[in-house]
């Protein structure tokens, strides 16, 4: 039997309202560790503080978005199934996290995310960071909301 960290005692609901807060948060946190290599830190702290910040705006609505419409239905379905794998919310979180890539490239802005002109090589490009970001959010959400 495995042992995880658990939060102080808290009332169910407010936990699973804490984790649909914070998990999507660790989106725009993945993507600036996995920009970090390209910033150009030549402007300052300035310069680096309007790069995290840009970045939790321009991702993190987002996946606060993606959460609600379809994390929350999700978690729904796996409470009525009983399911509580990390696996599980992993495979979840990292399927759902394509919807907004999908998005992107229905609508031609993938481009912008990946500076890949071409749609499929785009999506591709974006895959890989998506599932990632989508499966560490989803594992985020489990932890904090598990009783």
């Amino acid at each position: 039997m495995s042992r995880r960290f658990k939060l102080p005692a808290m009332r169910s609901k407010y936990r699973i309202i804490l984790a649909f807060l914070v998990a999507p948060l660790v989106t725009p946190l993945c993507i600036l560790i996995w920009n970090i290599r390209k910033v150009d830190v030549d402007h300052g702290f300035s310069g680096l503080v309007g790069y995290v910040l840009s970045t939790i705006l321009a991702y993190g609505i987002p996946a606060e978005a993606v959460a609600i419409l379809l994390g929350i239905p999700l978690f729904l379905i796996y409470r009525r199934a009983k399911i509580s794998s990390p696996y599980a919310y992993a495979l979840g979180g990292a399927a759902i996290s394509q919807v907004p890539i999908a998005l992107f490239m229905l609508t031609g802005t993938i481009f912008f995310l990946t500076g890949q002109a071409a749609m499929p090589k785009a999506w591709l490009s974006a895959l890989p960071l998506s599932l990632v970001c989508g499966a560490l959010s989803a594992l985020v959400f489990r932890q904090l909301s598990d009783e």
